[in-house]
């Protein structure tokens, strides 16, 4: 989970996050979610390694696929609008909220992410594409977008913040050294206030907590001693 093996609760049971292509497409010509039908996320590395396909031409609404029809006015935002989160993909809409289709690597052990780090760091720097194929009327269209894809090698240093119920779940990961852990309310003021001094010994993850913010508040900072 964010590249740290054996994550204390409640991420133990995650690998990771994946790259996900989000879709929002909007039409005055009333389409359907089936008329998705195609998809492909592909890379430039020499594996392709994340290679994904399919198509939704069988799929139904969902709230990770929504879908907005303008009613038999045809105008956007009026009272006869229907938003469809569920029921068959057949349904008319003008626009589609799509989470988007996705994919990552699946590192179940240590050994696996080293692995998968060992990887990204031969085949750097290449792309990873997700492309889409939606017919509407007579004309399919394929938007797409490419991302980079690259390692930020072991030694750098990684701060990954977690909120909990009444916590952050703040985690470490660096060259050896001695860090401040230090808190902020706001990313541009001072002053930062140290939440916790961590020595670091070898490249293994180590946690801090910090209660003290209040929900969707503070910025985090690790400064090397």
């Amino acid at each position: 989970w964010m590249g740290i093996p054996n994550p204390p609760p409640p991420n133990e049971l995650g690998y990771g996050n994946r790259v996900h292509f989000s879709l929002y497409t909007s039409s005055s010509v009333a389409f359907r979610l089936n008329d998705l039908t195609a998809f492909q996320i592909r890379g430039s590395d020499t594996n392709n390694a994340l290679r994904f396909e399919g198509n939704l031409t069988t799929n139904t609404y969902s709230p990770t696929r929504v879908g907005i029809w303008w009613g038999f006015d045809g105008v956007q935002g009026t009272a006869d609008d229907v938003i469809r989160t569920a029921g068959p993909g057949t349904g008319l809409i003008n626009e589609l909220v799509f989470i988007g289709v996705a994919n990552a690597f699946v590192a179940n052990s240590a050994q696996v992410l080293d692995q998968i780090v060992q990887y990204i760091e031969q085949s750097q720097p290449f792309t990873v594409t997700g492309e889409y194929a939606v017919r509407i009327g007579d004309t399919t269209h394929r938007p797409s977008r490419t991302l980079p894809f690259f390692s930020t090698g072991a030694q750098d240093i990684r701060l990954g913040i977690s909120r909990q119920s009444n916590f952050r779940l703040i985690t470490l990961t660096g060259p050896p050294g001695t860090y401040f852990v230090e808190r902020s309310m706001d990313l541009l003021q001072w002053p930062w206030s140290v939440v916790s001094t961590v020595t670091v010994s070898n490249e293994t993850p180590h946690y801090v907590t910090d209660s003290t913010l209040t929900p969707g508040s503070g910025f985090f900072r690790a400064r090397r001693q």
